[in-house]
């Protein structure tokens, strides 16, 4: 929101010509219709002369907002009609797309655009003059369904959990456990839902909302990487994508036993998704770790993510059996997933990868050649950084946009920690030295080669980095020396 109208809130005007279209402006905005404010462009020519690079060569900055044009005072026009003149803007592929068939009137023109070279002046707004609108309501047909985008205090997980406690017992013949807080966990309840879920049992709704608003306060209590001592006579067992293959996981704990003191499990994330069977999955995974806290680990994987569950199934199969605000409340769990899990102080357990590029600059012509690649940090990142990651996010495709930067410039801890959450549930390991573009998103994911294992253990004095993440045809691989 601003104002393009009030002397008061002016910093500064700067006047620029620029000789011909487009300059590099990309988006223009407005304030409730009126004005024009620079909201995205390119911030740097590309080369000597590069036409893109116009406006940024010329002073233009995102926030500045349009004063006059070829000497036509414009303050306080509507911004349909100063794009009438300027039609200076990078033409959005996907809106044009959508509104060829929105079957909607073209919107005549009130104004003849300008002839270019023009001389354009424009405000610099004071600090704090221009503020941040509140998000537009998306267009949604009455009835459909929307995920929560707003993160749950206590007060509304409490509401939450009073709805739940109010919800219907199961019909008369219900044969399964029942869930009324975590003192009822016992190996025979466990056992019980095992059969009963591999029968094709479902827990009563009111038990699975009791189940993940549990769950939730639990992994609240947990840290982004937490610590685990596996002492003489104890065996970890790492648990890579199940993938809501429930039957398999059936098949793994008939091998490898239940948790335990002397055995416990840490489940390397990608829980959900693509089987036919992740609530049963992540229901029977809950009641572990709800049972022994202290013996069941988890990790967040990238199917722990809204994005990829509303695409690859985990929130229709939760519509399904239950309801969309139960999905909602597995959401909130998995945003509160640990990252990583340190072994003994020397092994290290992640979804996916180590952190990418210090400074993380995306160059657009790099291929998957290995010897095109990124060089390794001069210094790895720590433990420590690791440690202080603020790990409660939503990843959406604008967070891979915005991972890289087209130069180098100081990082906000908000965007460390961002990147860091990228490559820890995104990254792969690479054959060749330094970093490389990732196969699997189209910018903002690195791969890492074993230069950057080796300089990341050897820094951190960790032997040993386990990952999951990827398909391996003989279950494991040992991808680099120490991973």
């Amino acid at each position: 929101e601003f104002t393009d109208t009030d002397e008061s809130l002016i910093a500064a005007t700067h006047t620029v010509e620029l000789k011909k279209r487009p300059s590099g402006i990309k988006r223009y905005t407005h304030s409730d219709g009126k004005g024009a404010m620079v909201m995205d462009m390119h911030e740097k020519a590309r080369y000597p002369g590069d036409p893109l690079g116009q406006a940024a060569v010329a002073g233009v900055k995102k926030g500045y907002v349009v004063k006059s044009v070829a000497g036509t005072d414009v303050r306080g026009w509507d911004f349909e009609d100063i794009m009438d003149l300027l039609e200076d803007y990078m033409p959005d592929p996907d809106a044009q797309s959508a509104a060829a068939f929105g079957g909607q009137a073209k919107r005549a023109k009130k104004h003849q655009q300008v002839e270019f070279p023009v001389t354009i002046e424009y405000m610099e707004l004071k600090e704090g003059a221009a503020k941040a609108a509140a998000p537009a309501a998306a267009a949604v047909p009455a009835g459909a369904w929307m995920p929560r985008l707003e993160s749950w205090d206590d007060a509304d997980l409490a509401k939450e959990r009073a709805r739940a406690l109010a919800m219907p017992e199961p019909a008369a013949g219900y044969s399964g456990p029942r869930y009324s807080g975590a003192g009822v966990l016992t190996e025979a309840w466990i056992r019980q839902l095992m059969e009963f879920q591999k029968n094709g049992g479902l827990l009563p709704k009111k038990d699975a909302y009791l189940i993940v608003l549990d769950m939730i306060a639990r992994l609240k209590t947990e840290n982004t990487m937490n610590d685990v001592q596996v002492n003489a006579g104890q065996t970890l067992t790492v648990f890579g994508d199940l993938h809501g293959q429930y039957f398999d996981v059936l098949n793994m704990l008939g091998m490898a036993g239940l948790p335990s003191k002397n055995n416990p499990f840490l489940f390397n994330g990608d829980f959900v998704d693509r089987g036919s069977w992740s609530i049963e999955v992540i229901l029977l995974l809950f009641a572990l770790k709800l049972k022994d806290p202290d013996c069941v680990f988890f990790n967040r994987g990238n199917h722990e993510m809204l994005e990829a569950n509303i695409i690859y199934g985990f929130a229709g199969e939760t519509g399904s059996k239950y309801d969309m605000d139960l999905f909602n409340l597995f959401s909130e769990a998995f945003r509160n997933l640990p990252l990583l899990h340190l072994i003994n102080n020397e092994v290290l357990v992640v979804h996916a990868g180590l952190p990418g590029p210090r400074p993380r600059v995306w160059l657009p012509g790099q291929t998957h050649d290995p010897e095109d690649a990124v060089p390794i940090n001069a210094k790895a990142c720590t433990l420590a950084e690791i440690r202080a990651c603020d790990r409660y996010t939503e990843l959406t495709a604008n967070s891979y946009r915005e991972a890289v930067d087209d130069s180098p410039r100081a990082e906000e801890k908000y965007e460390t920690d961002m990147r860091m959450i990228i490559d820890f549930l995104w990254a792969d390991p690479r054959g060749g030295v330094g970093y490389g573009p990732s196969y699997r998103k189209s910018r903002g994911v690195f791969m890492f080669g074993p230069d950057v294992t080796e300089q990341f253990c050897r820094e951190n004095n960790v032997k040993l980095v386990i990952r999951s993440h990827e398909v391996k045809a003989d279950g494991y691989l040992r991808d680099h020396p120490t991973l």
